[in-house]
């Protein structure tokens, strides 16, 4: 669900053109993945967890690593949250 959740920064990043804007996208992946049990965009979900700027705050690389093997990247940064096995 983690890996899904921050897929929405990357696909922003990514600007493809489609009929729905990345943004769109995002809240769409945000609301059927129930990303706002562990995170918050705008102030909505768990605000433990704010995504907000993530990708103003993390480059593209770095977002894929949380993506791909959030585990990792969460011990890496020393996190007190762990984010689920294979989610």
């Amino acid at each position: 669900m983690r890996r899904v959740c921050l897929a929405f920064f990357v696909l922003s990043l990514a600007g493809a053109a489609a009929a729905q804007t990345p943004a769109e996208r995002g809240q769409k992946v945000y609301a059927a993945e129930k990303c706002a049990i562990c995170h918050s965009i705008g102030g909505t979900g768990n605000k433990r967890g704010p995504l907000d700027g993530a990708g103003t705050k993390l480059t593209a690389d770095l977002l894929r690593q949380w993506i791909v093997d959030a585990p990792a990247m969460s011990a890496k940064a020393k996190s007190t949250r762990k984010p689920r096995k294979g989610a």
